[in-house]
């Protein structure tokens, strides 16, 4: 059952009936146009996940960490690729904010690596 879903754009036409007999969160990005409006079937939330400029990343006991910050309860994914050069982006994480609108990660693997790089996406 469909329960999420990410739109990248503004808001497109959607048939009153599309999400009939579902409750939906839809996902936005900011600066888009035409979200927010109130609906019965479904809670539109902007999706703007961001690596925290007040807690800064740091390298602390053996393990990479930073905090990500957004609106409270939005899902994300942390990937993480070893080489800029030719990219293999993979899963690290998959995790809700939390009702502060945060998540701490950490990142254990990383002290054995010369390199290791971040992005955070939308889970699929």
């Amino acid at each position: 059952m469909l329960s999420a879903v990410l739109f990248t754009g503004d808001e497109p036409t959607i048939s009153s009936s599309a999400f009939n007999f579902h409750s939906v969160t839809v996902y936005y990005l900011p600066g888009t146009t035409g979200w927010g409006k109130p609906s019965p079937v479904r809670q539109d939330i902007a999706w703007a996940p961001a690596i925290s400029a007040a807690v800064p990343p740091s390298f602390t006991s053996s393990q990479f960490r930073f905090t990500v910050t957004g609106n409270a309860n939005i899902p994300v994914r942390i990937e993480a690729c070893d080489s800029l050069t030719s990219p293999f982006w993979f899963p690290v994480t998959d995790a809700n904010l939390d009702d502060s609108g945060t998540l701490d990660f950490s990142d254990y693997d990383s002290a054995y690596l010369p390199a290791r790089f971040y992005r955070l996406t939308f889970p699929h």
